[in-house]
């Protein structure tokens, strides 16, 4: 998948310096908000100033890794758990005007966890999903008319059923 980038973020990454921002969402009970940087409103959202790294935020397996001050993110971890639960990472760069517009660099879902100091959160990418996941036959669906049978919808379409 191709990627094109905006204007500001060409010339941020195209500096001798470049100060990444990262905005992470994590969907606990209560979704969790975190700015890698300064706290700042953005897709509607308050983000939170936390001290939090993002390891290889592009590859299949990034690190996120978040202070435990006063352990209460490490609280929230061990009442919610991580295992499965969804993780968004957006990317930004910082300029003399501000930053450049997020872009949503993973995807995924938390794995295990860590807690200590700090919480370190192993994550992975979602997986590719078919569709439909949900098929119509046994033992699913037992009580399914038997072919042949014939069904009007309200415009008067008629459907008949195939099968085996």
């Amino acid at each position: 998948m191709a990627r094109t980038l905006d204007a500001n973020t060409t010339t941020a990454v195209g500096a001798d310096i470049t100060r990444p921002l990262f905005l992470v969402s994590m969907a606990f009970s209560s979704i969790v908000y975190y700015s890698s940087r300064d706290q700042r409103t953005w897709d509607s959202k308050t983000w939170l100033a936390a001290s939090i790294e993002v390891s290889n935020p592009t590859s299949e397996t990034p690190t996120v890794t978040i202070f435990n001050e006063n352990a209460t993110f490490g609280q929230a971890v061990l009442a919610d758990g991580t295992a499965g639960r969804a993780i968004n990472i957006w990317q930004a760069y910082g300029m003399a005007s501000g930053y450049t517009d997020p872009m949503l660099v993973f995807t995924g879902e938390m794995g295990e966890s860590q807690i200590g100091k700090n919480v370190v959160i192993k994550c992975k990418r979602n997986t590719t999903v078919l569709t439909p996941r949900l098929y119509v036959a046994s033992p699913t669906f037992n009580h399914l008319p038997k072919p042949g049978a014939r069904i009007v919808t309200a415009n008067n379409q008629i459907i008949t059923l195939e099968g085996s």
